[in-house]
């Protein structure tokens, strides 16, 4: 009886860090939404921030100053993915969060 219950406390212990590790996995990989009607990118261009123009002729992205390495991990993550931006005052509110 007693290494039935010492059986089953371990297989609840596994269960339940198994679910902590896939919760936790699921919060740092957010969902980048897909806007099909986005007019820039902001991506990761070598530790700063980049904003590139949809549809432009050149792949060139113009650079901010915002140092990439001081963001929160999902914004980082999320710039590594490109954060799709409608227009330009999504873009300036964009640029203002990640700048504060």
């Amino acid at each position: 009886m007693r290494k039935w219950i010492i059986s089953a406390l371990a297989i609840g212990a596994a269960l339940l860090t198994a679910t902590a590790v896939l919760l936790v996995s699921a919060l740092q990989r957010p969902e980048a939404p897909v806007n099909e009607e986005a007019q820039f990118v902001l991506m990761d261009c070598g530790g700063r921030v980049g904003v590139c123009e949809v549809g432009r002729e050149t792949d060139e992205p113009r650079l901010t100053g915002i140092r990439v390495e001081f963001l929160p991990l999902v914004d980082r993550q999320s710039l590594r993915e490109g954060i799709r931006v409608r227009d330009l005052t999504e873009l300036a509110m964009l640029l203002e969060d990640l700048g504060c």
